[in-house]
């Protein structure tokens, strides 16, 4: 009987254990300059750390054992800021692998040094219009991040360097300047389109970036645009397509960096290059007929030289296009659909 009763009370005593451990809640002030104006809260209810006030978070120093976030040793697999905090500070999630998801709003105006540096397991954010300030490396090695949208009016130092899963990068019109390092090693970023509003582009920004394919420049003139340091630094330049403005080639061939890219091809800017399912070229080398089928209806087809010099046009395609007039060489096809159009590089023999 006495086993029994003590087996009856572990029981509740675990029970009331666990219930505990459920609501358990912790609280920091964290505001700036006055600490409570923003309140940090922990639940191991819903594994969230929500933020929550009116006012900017303090800076914390990952270096200085006593300024670091007094989260710090805590996994949480979420972030909820709420509206009314203005500020995410330096170092607030430095290295915290665990966080998957964040929500910023739109009352956030500037996110810190190194705020989510090493957050390698973070798959979304959204960074509203509202944020004009993003700090050095504030993602940088963000390993999981896989795409990302620019706000109109910010960029930071190395910002997303390191991020080796993004593969959609969106630059909003109306940003100025690109920061230095600012992509640097994004490995399995495909193409970029840098819209003509930006103006200064910093040192080796999209350097290492080895799965660069396409890049789409949307300024008139590579001279309304001020290039640091080897920007392109470990891009594939004798495969990596070149897009700019039709009447820009010749500009872009003479001018510093850019014209170190052997395939610069003048696009109209109103056209979005895709990539179209299923498109095959064939035979590819080609002597006399290219064959080209896609999964949807092809409107126009267009062949250029490497320099841009537009060689054919088919309004028309119905599936064939006779190539025996040109010379030896390699050629670029651009191939129209009603969503887009896509180049891709053939061999005339």
């Amino acid at each position: 009987m006495r086993t029994i009763f003590f087996f009856t009370g572990f029981i509740a005593l675990m029970m009331c254990s666990t219930s505990i451990k459920a609501q358990y809640t912790t609280t920091w002030q964290i505001g700036y300059p006055n600490a409570t104006d923003l309140t940090a809260t922990y639940s191991t209810n819903t594994n969230t750390l929500t933020i929550s006030g009116a006012g900017a978070m303090q800076d914390f120093n990952w270096s200085s054992s006593n300024n670091q976030p007094p989260w710090s040793n805590i996994s949480f697999y979420s972030i909820v800021i709420e509206q009314g905090v203005t500020h995410i500070g330096d170092c607030a999630f430095f290295t915290q692998n665990h966080i998957g998801t964040i929500t910023i709003p739109n009352s956030v105006t500037s996110i810190g040094w190194a705020a989510f540096q090493g957050c390698d397991n973070l798959k979304s954010v959204n960074i509203p219009n509202s944020v004009t300030l993003i700090g050095p490396n504030a993602f940088y090695a963000c390993n999981f991040l896989p795409s990302i949208t620019i706000p109109s009016s910010v960029i930071g130092s190395s910002a997303f360097a390191y991020c080796s899963r993004l593969t959609s990068v969106i630059i909003l019109n109306s940003v100025t300047s690109i920061g230095n390092y600012a992509f640097q090693s994004c490995t399995s970023l495909p193409s970029v389109t840098i819209p003509n509003s930006v103006t200064s582009i910093g040192d080796y920004t999209f350097s290492l970036c080895s799965g660069l394919t396409s890049i789409t420049c949307l300024n008139s003139s590579p001279s309304n645009i001020a290039l640091g340091n080897e920007v392109f630094l470990g891009v594939d330049k004798t495969s990596c397509v070149l897009n700019v403005p039709a009447s820009s080639v010749s500009a872009y061939q003479v001018a510093p960096q850019w014209q170190d890219f052997m395939h610069i091809v003048g696009n109209d800017t109103g056209i979005s290059s895709i990539e179209i399912p299923d498109l095959k070229f064939f035979p590819n080398p080609v002597k006399d007929e290219l064959s080209i089928i896609a999964e949807n209806q092809i409107n126009k087809v267009e062949i250029y030289t490497l320099d841009g010099k537009i060689q054919m046009q088919e309004n028309n395609f119905t599936g064939k296009i006779n190539v025996s007039t040109l010379t030896k060489g390699v050629y670029l096809v651009k191939v129209y659909i009603m969503q887009g159009v896509e180049t891709v590089k053939i061999i005339k023999n």
